[in-house]
């Protein structure tokens, strides 16, 4: 069966410019009101030869587009305009330089009226005529608001209004100029997904708290692998907790267990063969400075898009022997090995033109990860069609086990650390770490990378 006759068959799909995707319309009374765009679209990744792969995949975009549905179809709205009018309502009390539970005991009849204004007029209407509150009070959001108030004046042991989403604004406020805008917006994504899988904004309370960390867990699970949750939740959690040590709240936040284990979540992509990498070596007259600046150090790095974007000059020192460059020097990498000191030995002369002659690295620094690897990505698969900017990752691995490299030596180049299917543990991967960056095994490191990488084209 050819490729186009089969997924032609298959719901949903849709070839745009070479490539296949899901395509599936929400309806219209959700994209009408702004809850959904018009469309979910999603890039079908699977080989269209492997019928079986197709199918689960455009099963996996099903589930997620009803979900999706779900999510809003859930959400109670009476719920949502009680929220809407309790925030309003404490609001209201603020900028009447009141507060919850102060009580009226001070304020006269007159006060009280000049205070509440449109509630008042509704409750004398009340009165008065004998029409019931309900009745008056319906559509007349402003006396709702008042009303709701001055019941809050009185309450006795009234606590001021959280809501969740104050957290957030705290947070943004204390990490504006210390944490990139690129990661200030990433990070805003995900805490707006913790909002929508709880259901929206809600007071802050220990059972709201833990119920929406339960569901974003629980959600995040479908979509994204168990390590980047596990430092999702960190952030959030983190936001919680400064929040609430800000205003004295002492809640018990409970971090929800992960689902499976990050582990078993490993991407098993190709590397490049020898044959491969000599091909790739040959493109380089027809791609960009940065691109082959890009190449170079990731064949002796396996060095991420992520990491490419935080380079700077300050990154590589050639007044040394050998030259080397280091990677999350200034900035946290996705754990302590990520952050690592490179012998540069392959073409080393050429990239330290491009790094000192050309803008590569400024050109690198202006981008988001997500377009270098799209870019890295498009010269890649002119050699493996199934290649993505993380295959260059599997490729130093590949060169390191194809050589015998030792594993600590794998390690220091590709910033792994021990555990499963290493015979050595992470724990004891650490002893001597302090020493790393020390000459001698600088030294020793640029030996193996030679060995390593001796099969590359001059």
């Amino acid at each position: 069966m050819s490729r186009r006759s089969h997924i032609l068959k298959l719901p949903y799909t849709t070839k745009i410019h070479g490539n296949w995707y899901y395509r599936r319309r929400f309806p219209k009374r959700l994209s009408d009101a702004g809850l959904l765009p018009d469309t979910l679209k999603r890039k079908l990744l699977s080989n269209p030869d492997d019928y079986n792969a197709l199918i689960a995949e455009i099963n996996r975009c099903n589930q997620e587009w009803q979900s999706m549905i779900s999510l809003h179809d859930s959400k109670d709205p009476i719920h949502e305009r009680k929220v809407m009018l309790l925030r309003n309502a404490h609001e209201y009390l603020r900028l009447k330089g009141l507060r919850a539970g102060q009580g009226i005991a001070t304020f006269s009849y007159d006060e009280l009226y000049s205070l509440f204004p449109e509630w008042s007029k509704v409750f004398t209407q009340a009165a008065t005529e004998q029409i019931p509150e309900a009745d008056l009070l319906q559509g007349n959001t402003p006396a709702e608001i008042q009303k709701l108030a001055s019941e809050l004046l009185v309450q006795e042991g009234a606590e001021p209004l959280h809501m969740l989403s104050d957290v957030w604004l705290l947070y943004m406020e204390r990490n504006q100029g210390i944490k990139s805008q690129r990661d200030l917006t990433k990070e805003t994504g995900f805490w707006n997904k913790f909002l929508e899988y709880g259901g929206g904004d809600c007071p802050m309370s220990e059972e709201s708290i833990n119920q929406y960390l339960k569901d974003f867990n629980r959600r995040r699970t479908q979509e994204i692998k168990a390590a980047s949750i596990s430092r999702q939740l960190n952030t959030i959690i983190s936001a919680i907790r400064t929040y609430m040590e800000k205003h004295d709240l002492e809640y018990e936040v409970k971090r929800p267990k992960l689902l499976r284990d990050a582990d078993t979540t490993v991407n098993a992509k190709s590397p490049l063969t020898y044959n491969e990498q000599h091909e790739l070596i040959k493109l380089i007259p027809e791609i960009d400075d940065w691109q082959e600046l890009y190449i170079l150090l990731a064949l002796h790095s396996g060095m991420h898009p992520s990491e490419a974007v935080k380079l700077d000059l300050d990154s590589f020192d050639f007044s040394r022997q050998p030259y080397v460059f280091i990677l999350n020097n200034t900035s946290k990498g996705k754990t302590e090995e990520r952050t690592r000191t490179i012998p540069l030995v392959y073409r080393s002369e050429r990239i330290r033109q491009l790094v000192e002659s050309t803008d590569s690295v400024s050109k690198l620094r202006s981008m988001e990860a997500s377009n270098v690897g799209l870019q890295i990505k498009k010269i890649l698969v002119r050699i493996h069609p199934e290649a993505s900017a993380y295959t260059l990752r599997h490729t130093l691995g590949h060169n390191a086990d194809s050589v015998y490299l030792s594993e600590t030596a794998k390690a220091n180049l590709g910033g792994w650390s021990g555990g499963k299917g290493s015979k050595l543990s992470t724990h004891m991967f650490k002893y001597g770490r302090g020493g790393k960056d020390a000459e001698e095994r600088i030294i020793a490191l640029a030996n193996e990378v030679v060995k390593m990488l001796k099969h590359l084209p001059k």
